[in-house]
């Protein structure tokens, strides 16, 4: 829903600024035929502001850091030994039994090969 405001708001900027750019080179008057452009303009700003604000303070209020058990992160490291790169089927299975998603897991192995690679194993 928030992009598809995002999109009319992109859109009447455009037309705003192609009548601008267009009414500048035929050297119109822009107050006789567009006389509050400037309050246009600032309100679908602050507009586009305001839900920036909005969507910003609900992305934080959702994300909290999960953190797994010494139990969680014995086994994915187990499993990072034997193979960096896991399946999807084996993503799921290890979300399933660490009740998380197959997506957090994913990212798991994203940062432990990045780790791996600032930090090599001695």
């Amino acid at each position: 829903m928030t992009d598809n405001n995002n999109n009319h708001t992109r859109a009447a900027i455009m037309k705003i600024s192609e009548l601008i750019h267009h009414l500048d080179r035929e050297v119109i008057p822009m107050r006789s035929i567009l006389p509050h452009e400037d309050a246009v303009v600032r309100a679908l700003c602050n507009e586009t502001e305001s839900q920036r604000d909005k969507e910003s303070t609900a992305r934080t209020e959702k994300t909290k850091r999960q953190t797994g058990s010494s139990h969680q992160r014995e086994v994915l490291e187990s499993i990072f030994r034997g193979s960096p790169y896991p399946n999807a089927e084996l993503r799921r299975e290890l979300a399933e039994q660490f009740q998380t998603t197959p997506r957090k897991i994913q990212i798991w192995f994203q940062n432990r090969r990045s780790k791996a690679i600032k930090k090599p194993v001695q």
